[in-house]
């Protein structure tokens, strides 16, 4: 079951996770959100997930304050859909072993455009240290210059593999 298929069927993050989760929702809440966001550690504690959550909150327009998002807005109703237009992600192909320069660059025009239900746009990267060097590079200025309420999270399991850039 992937990350994102799992938001519907687990109402609360795990306790390990509910500190990060306070971190992100109060910035949300207070208008100081991070446009970049590493989350790494081990395999299995749930980073991508905690990652897919703060994307779903982010276009919910039902959500207050520290609460997930409700599942009941039409953002919500897109993004279980799979077909939210402002949450994109990027992962390994299944005929490749990385994350290449081009879908760094496809990426890259699809956030040069407006959003599409005016609010936030989130981008998940994940394994973020699959990314070529070719690609990380070409990352770095999406990463400097991101453009207005875009978040682009990074989600890696081994955090010396990825690129320093």
């Amino acid at each position: 079951m992937s990350a994102e298929a799992s938001l519907a069927q687990l109402p609360v993050l795990p306790a390990w996770l509910q500190p990060a989760w306070q971190k992100l929702s109060w910035a949300l809440t207070v208008d100081r959100v991070g446009h970049g966001l590493l989350l790494h550690g081990p395999r299995g504690i749930g980073k991508a997930w905690l990652a897919w959550h703060y994307a779903a909150r982010l276009v919910c327009r039902d959500a207050q304050a520290e609460q997930f998002a409700w599942g009941r807005c039409a953002g919500c109703a897109l993004r279980l859909a799979g077909h939210h237009p402002d949450v994109l992600s990027v992962g390994i192909p299944e005929d490749k072993q990385s994350i290449g320069i081009e879908q760094i660059r496809e990426l890259s025009l699809q956030l040069q455009q407006s959003a599409h239900r005016a609010g936030w746009r989130a981008v998940l990267i994940e394994p973020a240290e699959a990314m070529t060097i070719a690609a990380a590079n070409a990352l770095l200025k999406t990463l400097e210059e991101p453009g207005v309420r875009i978040v682009l999270i990074l989600v890696a399991h081994q955090l010396e593999r990825v690129p320093a850039t």
